[in-house]
């Protein structure tokens, strides 16, 4: 479920700014928690590369490319709320509702645009 949560906001970073790396150490996160035997917590080796510490480097370098101050439009707000809903750890219960949440704004995205 992180993987289809993760592939939606994936689909729509070219929205927030954002270059097609960006949300490459989240992807390395949901892989290097597989290999772990998919360790729930999020919280790595303690160095802060885990889930979280990723998911927190990709919101601050996704908020610098963000508009400087301009309205955004309502693709870009939605693409926004997917990056603020996910999960701090890759719990079953947090990657569930992101999930949900990222496949209804992914839909609603793609009617807008």
């Amino acid at each position: 479920l992180a993987a289809s949560g993760l592939a939606c906001l994936d689909r729509c970073v070219p929205l927030l700014g954002g270059d097609d790396e960006v949300l490459r150490p989240l992807w390395g996160a949901l892989a290097d928690g597989a290999r772990d035997g998919g360790s729930r917590d999020g919280s790595g080796d303690g160095s802060g590369d885990g889930w979280a510490g990723r998911l927190e480097r990709v919101r601050a370098a996704l908020a610098a490319a963000g508009p400087d101050g301009a309205a955004e439009d309502e693709a870009a707000l939605l693409a926004r709320r997917m990056l603020g809903a996910a999960p701090p750890a890759p719990s079953a219960a947090g990657v569930r509702e992101w999930a949900d949440v990222c496949s209804v704004a992914s839909l609603r995205i793609h009617r807008l645009l």
